[in-house]
């Protein structure tokens, strides 16, 4: 069963290795919190947009080097609010440990959306406006998609002229609007627990777009893979990359299924993993998800190299601090054990004590 869950997943997939990482002169990663602004202004109908602007501005962001993105689960916990004021973004940035979020606020002004998006960076201890987008309806889309540029530009001044198309054109993922829309809720119901209605809104996405949208097929994967549906997220996973063979989360999530109980394949989730990280060679989560690939192949050497590159790039995920740690205290190199465990700790409170047992 597990074979064939492997031969199902990988047969007719082709991909294309990726692009060189385009270079991004930073200060180090950023660490931003992106969230839904408030469309409370809007009619009911329309308050999709909150979160479908929250949803463009985390795609392009995506492509961005030096810019890792808090996790928006992750963030919705810690948040337990239907509305992201300023007080709110400050308390949970902090609570997160943080660098910056975006949020901020939409309504309608005559026939146009007003989208006035502010950028908190505690570096420089406030908030600021990022420039109002004011938008027809019809081009809302097209005009979005300059949102994460602009972020990315504050957040990393450095940023090339390279990586900003990169960014604006993966904040682009459909040309129709009712697609987005569709995908917007089905995300929103997904980070609230909602499988079902999930499901129900992202096929409904890909109905309405159903050459055009891999990201659409992705999420739909994530659901179906969350919901312990493996075959299903198989094939959502399968459509994303025949769609768009650049796209290098469909098969970091491969690897995670060919790691998932009750069977793993380490083998073949390496070979998913490592393909992801070609595509998008700052991919933090899929060298995390090699170094477990690698752990469960039984290849310490390798995983530690893996984890440790994790963390150049994302140095404030506490998860893989533990990992890294655990290798060192099997090791007995203590120090290096204690140090790693001292780091997630700083991040997450509650991390499991990884150090040498005394």
């Amino acid at each position: 069963m597990a074979a064939a869950l492997g031969l199902l997943l990988l047969a007719g997939c082709t991909t294309t290795r990726g692009e060189p990482a385009q270079s991004a002169v930073t200060a180090g990663p950023r660490s931003v919190m992106v969230v839904p602004f408030d469309a409370s202004s809007l009619p009911p109908e329309q308050r999709w947009l909150g979160e479908g602007v929250a949803q463009i501005a985390s795609l392009g962001l995506i492509e961005h080097p030096g810019i890792v993105q808090v996790d928006r689960v992750r963030a919705a916990a810690a948040g337990h609010a239907d509305a992201w004021t300023e007080a709110v973004v400050r308390r949970v940035v902090r609570e997160l440990h943080a660098d910056a979020a975006l949020y901020g606020q939409i309504r309608r002004d005559a026939e146009r959306f007003v989208i006035q998006p502010r950028l908190l960076d505690l570096r420089a201890g406030r908030a600021e406006p990022l420039p109002t987008i004011a938008v027809a309806e019809i081009e809302l889309l097209l005009r979005l998609s300059d949102l994460p540029v602009r972020c990315a530009l504050a957040l990393q001044p450095l940023t090339t002229e390279a990586v900003s198309p990169r960014i604006a054109k993966a904040a682009y993922p459909t040309d129709s609007l009712r697609a987005f829309e569709l995908f917007a809720r089905g995300q929103t119901a997904f980070y609230r627990g909602d499988a079902e209605a999930a499901v129900d809104a992202l096929l409904q996405a890909i109905e309405t777009d159903r050459r055009q949208f891999p990201r659409a097929h992705y999420a739909l994967g994530v659901v179906h893979f969350a919901r312990g549906d493996k075959w299903k997220a198989a094939a959502q996973l399968r459509a994303a990359v025949q769609l768009d063979p650049s796209l290098p989360e469909p098969w970091k999530t491969f690897g995670d299924l060919f790691l998932a109980p009750p069977r793993p394949l380490p083998d073949l989730a390496i070979k998913s993993y490592t393909r992801a990280t070609e595509l998008r060679p700052f991919y933090a989560d899929a060298y995390v998800g090699l170094g477990d690939a690698r752990t469960a192949s039984g290849d310490d050497d390798a995983a530690l190299a893996a984890y440790q590159q994790a963390l150049t790039l994302d140095p404030f995920n506490a998860v893989t601090h533990v990992k890294l740690g655990r290798i060192w205290a099997a090791r007995g190199l203590c120090h290096r054990a204690e140090t790693a465990y001292q780091s997630a700790l700083g991040l997450d409170s509650t991390v499991p004590d990884v150090r040498c047992p005394k």
